[in-house]
């Protein structure tokens, strides 16, 4: 029927309403429970991530629908395209842990550079932070950048290092002693940000971009 996969929802949906985070609905804020499923909705969640979500976006968002995304993407979906707080597809699909459809997204040339506009969270940054060992290689395959620090001066290495996930720490270590990323001076760059920052390092927020 040539629906347009591009088209987003509008901003007339973002502001005083809030997503099911079972179901994906979104209903105003401030309802006890979802108008769609009946699952009871987080009321401290007032803002969704609505504005400019795309089907695209959808697919990935939760369950991971490889078909349905590889669909999308043979039928012109814009693979880069971008929420009203700078999300990305890949980057749902990276803090979500779907490596299948990161590896779709990243087959279709899915800029790996993007970050969210509040917290500067890359997809590496969000997969370090959940500890998703095989989307982090994924994407340090694709060359995604290991020292770019996020709003919180924090690197994917210091937030797979601050959350325990050694087997992320290792893999973005060994992506940077092969110059993996275009940076070769990962080390120096994060000592000069440490003794900045008098040793400490910034909390990060849990969960993915929002």
């Amino acid at each position: 029927y040539k629906a347009n996969p591009n088209l987003a929802v509008s901003s007339a949906l973002g502001s005083g309403n809030c997503q099911c985070f079972k179901c994906g609905m979104t209903q105003p804020a401030g309802s006890p429970k979802c108008g769609g499923c009946c699952a009871p909705l987080r009321q401290d969640v007032t803002d969704s991530d609505h504005v400019g979500i795309t089907a695209l976006h959808a697919a990935v968002q939760r369950e991971g629908h490889v078909s349905v995304l590889e669909e999308l993407l043979g039928a012109g979906a814009d693979v880069d395209a971008r929420t009203a707080k700078g999300n990305s597809a890949l980057m749902y699909a990276a803090a979500a842990g779907h490596a299948e459809c990161c590896a779709v997204l990243l087959a279709k040339k899915a800029d790996t550079s993007l970050c969210a506009a509040a917290t500067g969270d890359s997809a590496l940054h969000l997969a370090a932070r959940a500890g998703h060992e095989s989307v982090a290689a994924l994407l340090l395959d694709a060359r995604a950048s290991l020292a770019v620090p996020n709003a919180s001066g924090q690197t994917p290495a210091d937030l797979a290092a601050s959350r325990q996930h050694t087997q992320v720490a290792a893999l973005i270590e060994e992506a940077a002693a092969h110059g993996a990323g275009g940076e070769d001076d990962l080390q120096s760059d994060s000592e000069t940000r440490h003794r900045g920052h008098g040793g400490t390092q910034a909390q990060a927020g849990n969960g993915a971009a929002q």
